[in-house]
């Protein structure tokens, strides 16, 4: 479960997000969805307890969330948009350097389990550096497994895939969330959302300004394009959008 109520955080004299408040179940797949500086990134940093808030609380599997709280760590898997790799690390030496680092038991077997659950068995041996973008979010997903979290937060986890990525992502998530994980996803990608969510929320200049099941935004807006340009008055560019 994640509970977050009231959470506000402030740069200076701009607020990045203003008194977000939302719930999300175990075995739920929530889109978080905004334009660029919506507020999104901050929120989900806050969220790993990277920053602090100004104000508000979030709640994981019921431990409230503190910066730098290295055991309440423990219950997220994060992958973010871009994974960071040392340079003479193989796939299995790196997936093994997290294993420790997690105190992850049987830390051998456990590093084969999820190379293979993401479909990089044969890649082992090969430099992380030296994979594809797509196999590199993969190896950062099989990292956010490692130590078997309750919660997935993931940050544009399928930007830069070709269309045989996306769908081995897609099927990822929708196996994790089959497993009860939760699932906690920003992506520009709205058709992409539109098949694995189950819930999407939509932030806007640092406030959550619609919530809806995925079911509910399509019957009421017809895609989830539509919904987004409705309910954030036309405030982001056609750029920024992929249907």
């Amino acid at each position: 479960m994640i509970e977050i109520d009231r959470l506000t955080r402030r740069f200076g004299a701009r607020t990045a997000v203003d008194g977000l408040t939302l719930r999300v179940a175990p075995g739920e797949v929530y889109g978080f969805l905004g334009a660029n500086g919506a507020g999104k990134t901050t929120t989900m940093r806050m969220m790993l307890g990277i920053l602090a808030s100004d104000a508000g609380t979030i709640r994981v599997c019921g431990r409230l969330v503190r910066r730098g709280d290295r055991d309440g760590r423990m219950l997220v898997g994060a992958v973010g948009e871009v994974q960071h790799f040392y340079p003479e690390m193989t796939c299995q030496a790196y997936l093994k350097f997290f294993a420790d680092l997690f105190g992850v038991p049987q830390p051998v077997q456990r590093v084969a389990e999820v190379l293979a659950d993401v479909g990089l068995a044969d890649r082992a041996r090969d430099r992380a550096v030296d994979l594809s973008k797509g196999l590199q979010q993969k190896l950062g997903l099989a990292r956010a497994l490692l130590h078997d979290p309750p919660v997935l937060l993931l940050d544009e986890p399928v930007s830069g895939l070709d269309p045989h990525g996306i769908r081995e992502v897609r099927e990822l998530i929708c196996r994790e969330r089959d497993k009860g994980r939760l699932v906690f996803f920003s992506s520009h990608v709205l058709a992409e959302v539109a098949q694995v969510a189950n819930r999407v929320g939509i932030m806007n200049r640092g406030r959550l300004v619609y919530e809806n099941t995925v079911a509910g935004a399509l019957a009421g807006h017809g895609t989830l394009e539509a919904a987004f340009v409705a309910v954030t008055g036309g405030n982001v560019r056609q750029a920024e959008l992929v249907a």
